[in-house]
Protein backbone atom coordinates (compact mmCIF):
# COMPACT_ATOMS: atom_id res chain seq x y z
CA UNK A 1 0.00 0.00 0.00
CA UNK A 2 1.32 3.42 -0.93
CA UNK A 3 2.04 5.91 1.86
CA UNK A 4 -0.22 8.86 2.50
CA UNK A 5 0.53 11.65 0.07
CA UNK A 6 1.43 15.07 1.38
CA UNK A 7 -0.32 18.03 -0.18
CA UNK A 8 2.15 20.47 1.33
CA UNK A 9 3.27 22.89 -1.41
CA UNK A 10 6.28 21.61 -3.30
CA UNK A 11 9.33 22.71 -1.28
CA UNK A 12 11.43 22.40 -4.40
CA UNK A 13 9.79 24.94 -6.71
CA UNK A 14 12.53 27.53 -6.31
CA UNK A 15 15.02 24.73 -5.85
CA UNK A 16 13.95 23.13 -9.13
CA UNK A 17 14.51 26.38 -10.98
CA UNK A 18 17.91 26.90 -9.41
CA UNK A 19 18.89 23.27 -9.95
CA UNK A 20 17.79 23.41 -13.57
CA UNK A 21 19.67 26.64 -14.23
CA UNK A 22 22.87 25.23 -12.76
CA UNK A 23 22.76 21.78 -14.28
CA UNK A 24 20.50 21.90 -17.34
CA UNK A 25 21.30 19.21 -19.84
CA UNK A 26 24.47 17.98 -18.13
CA UNK A 27 23.61 14.45 -19.23
CA UNK A 28 22.93 15.41 -22.83
CA UNK A 29 25.81 14.42 -25.04
CA UNK A 30 26.40 14.06 -28.73
CA UNK A 31 23.32 16.09 -29.76
CA UNK A 32 25.27 18.78 -31.59
CA UNK A 33 27.65 16.25 -33.14
CA UNK A 34 24.77 14.01 -34.18
CA UNK A 35 22.87 16.92 -35.70
CA UNK A 36 25.95 18.05 -37.62
CA UNK A 37 26.55 14.49 -38.86
CA UNK A 38 22.95 14.15 -40.05
CA UNK A 39 23.17 17.45 -41.92
CA UNK A 40 26.53 16.63 -43.47
CA UNK A 41 25.34 13.18 -44.51
CA UNK A 42 22.17 14.52 -46.11
CA UNK A 43 24.01 17.24 -48.03
CA UNK A 44 26.67 14.77 -49.18
CA UNK A 45 24.01 12.29 -50.31
CA UNK A 46 22.14 15.04 -52.18
CA UNK A 47 25.31 16.13 -53.95
CA UNK A 48 26.26 12.55 -54.86
CA UNK A 49 22.80 11.84 -56.27
CA UNK A 50 22.31 15.23 -57.94
CA UNK A 51 19.23 15.97 -55.83
CA UNK A 52 17.49 19.32 -55.97
CA UNK A 53 17.36 21.62 -52.94
CA UNK A 54 13.66 20.72 -52.63
CA UNK A 55 14.49 17.03 -52.43
CA UNK A 56 17.20 17.76 -49.84
CA UNK A 57 14.71 19.81 -47.82
CA UNK A 58 12.25 16.91 -47.91
CA UNK A 59 14.97 14.48 -46.85
CA UNK A 60 16.02 16.76 -43.98
CA UNK A 61 12.42 17.07 -42.82
CA UNK A 62 12.17 13.29 -42.72
CA UNK A 63 15.54 12.83 -40.99
CA UNK A 64 14.87 15.53 -38.42
CA UNK A 65 11.56 13.97 -37.45
CA UNK A 66 13.70 11.81 -35.19
CA UNK A 67 15.41 14.90 -33.82
CA UNK A 68 11.99 16.41 -33.05
CA UNK A 69 11.05 13.29 -31.09
CA UNK A 70 14.41 13.46 -29.34
CA UNK A 71 13.75 17.11 -28.46
CA UNK A 72 10.37 16.24 -26.91
CA UNK A 73 11.87 13.39 -24.90
CA UNK A 74 14.74 15.61 -23.84
CA UNK A 75 12.38 18.38 -22.70
CA UNK A 76 10.25 16.01 -20.62
CA UNK A 77 13.27 14.29 -19.08
CA UNK A 78 15.26 17.45 -18.29
CA UNK A 79 12.28 19.17 -16.64
CA UNK A 80 11.63 16.01 -14.59
CA UNK A 81 15.31 15.90 -13.56
CA UNK A 82 15.34 19.56 -12.48
CA UNK A 83 12.04 19.31 -10.60
CA UNK A 84 12.88 16.06 -8.84
CA UNK A 85 16.33 17.20 -7.79
CA UNK A 86 15.20 20.70 -6.85
CA UNK A 87 12.51 19.09 -4.70
CA UNK A 88 15.04 16.81 -2.99
CA UNK A 89 17.39 19.76 -2.42
CA UNK A 90 14.55 21.48 -0.53
CA UNK A 91 13.71 18.53 1.73
CA UNK A 92 15.69 18.46 4.98
CA UNK A 93 18.18 15.59 5.28
CA UNK A 94 16.79 12.67 7.22
CA UNK A 95 13.17 13.18 6.12
CA UNK A 96 11.38 10.62 4.01
CA UNK A 97 10.00 10.95 0.53
CA UNK A 98 8.01 8.45 -1.48
CA UNK A 99 7.96 7.58 -5.14
CA UNK A 100 4.71 8.72 -6.78
CA UNK A 101 4.14 7.01 -10.11
CA UNK A 102 1.91 8.61 -12.71
CA UNK A 103 -1.26 6.80 -13.71
CA UNK A 104 -0.57 4.45 -16.61
CA UNK A 105 3.20 4.55 -16.13
CA UNK A 106 5.63 1.82 -17.11
CA UNK A 107 5.96 -1.44 -15.11
CA UNK A 108 9.36 -0.41 -13.68
CA UNK A 109 7.93 2.79 -12.19
CA UNK A 110 4.81 0.95 -10.99
CA UNK A 111 7.07 -1.34 -8.94
CA UNK A 112 8.63 1.72 -7.27
CA UNK A 113 5.30 3.47 -6.61
CA UNK A 114 4.83 4.20 -2.92
CA UNK A 115 8.32 3.07 -1.94
CA UNK A 116 9.88 5.29 0.74
CA UNK A 117 13.40 6.69 0.71
CA UNK A 118 15.42 8.73 3.20
CA UNK A 119 16.79 12.04 1.91
CA UNK A 120 20.55 12.51 2.36
CA UNK A 121 22.89 15.32 1.30
CA UNK A 122 25.28 13.27 -0.78
CA UNK A 123 25.66 9.84 -2.27
CA UNK A 124 24.44 7.17 0.09
CA UNK A 125 22.80 3.76 -0.18
CA UNK A 126 21.33 3.89 -3.70
CA UNK A 127 18.55 1.43 -2.84
CA UNK A 128 17.34 3.15 0.35
CA UNK A 129 18.36 6.80 0.03
CA UNK A 130 17.93 9.65 -2.44
CA UNK A 131 19.82 12.91 -2.90
CA UNK A 132 19.89 15.83 -5.28
CA UNK A 133 21.92 14.78 -8.29
CA UNK A 134 21.20 11.04 -8.12
CA UNK A 135 20.52 9.88 -11.68
CA UNK A 136 20.38 7.00 -14.14
CA UNK A 137 21.82 8.85 -17.13
CA UNK A 138 23.85 6.53 -19.29
CA UNK A 139 22.94 3.39 -17.33
CA UNK A 140 21.36 0.37 -19.00
CA UNK A 141 17.90 -0.60 -17.71
CA UNK A 142 19.26 -3.48 -15.61
CA UNK A 143 21.65 -1.16 -13.72
CA UNK A 144 19.21 1.65 -12.87
CA UNK A 145 18.72 2.79 -9.29
CA UNK A 146 15.68 4.51 -7.76
CA UNK A 147 16.11 8.05 -9.09
CA UNK A 148 13.66 10.36 -10.84
CA UNK A 149 13.57 10.42 -13.77
CA UNK A 150 13.99 6.67 -13.84
CA UNK A 151 14.14 6.64 -17.63
CA UNK A 152 13.59 9.06 -20.53
CA UNK A 153 10.00 10.41 -20.61
CA UNK A 154 9.50 9.46 -16.93
CA UNK A 155 6.48 11.20 -15.36
CA UNK A 156 7.06 10.14 -11.75
CA UNK A 157 7.43 12.56 -8.83
CA UNK A 158 8.75 12.61 -5.28
CA UNK A 159 6.27 13.39 -2.50
CA UNK A 160 6.99 14.06 1.12
CA UNK A 161 5.89 11.37 3.51
CA UNK A 162 3.82 13.05 6.18
CA UNK A 163 0.90 12.50 8.49
CA UNK A 164 -2.03 10.51 7.13
CA UNK A 165 -4.19 13.64 7.18
CA UNK A 166 -2.21 16.79 6.48
CA UNK A 167 -3.25 19.77 8.54
CA UNK A 168 -5.08 22.60 6.79
CA UNK A 169 -6.02 20.58 3.71
CA UNK A 170 -9.66 20.59 2.65
CA UNK A 171 -11.65 17.40 2.14
CA UNK A 172 -12.07 18.44 -1.51
CA UNK A 173 -8.29 18.60 -2.03
CA UNK A 174 -7.82 15.24 -0.29
CA UNK A 175 -10.48 13.73 -2.57
CA UNK A 176 -8.75 15.18 -5.65
CA UNK A 177 -5.42 13.71 -4.53
CA UNK A 178 -7.07 10.33 -3.95
CA UNK A 179 -8.60 10.48 -7.45
CA UNK A 180 -5.14 11.02 -8.94
CA UNK A 181 -4.03 7.85 -7.22
CA UNK A 182 -6.81 5.72 -8.70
Amino acid sequence: MAPARSSVPDPGTDGALLYGMERACIHVTRVRDTTRAVLAGAVTDALLHGDSPQRLASDLTQRFGTLNRDARRLAITEIAFARANGFLAGVPAGEEVAWFAAKGCCPACQRLDGRKFRVVRGPGDPEKEVWAGKHNAGLPANARVPAIPYHPNCRCRWVRVGPATPQGVSARTLAALAALRD
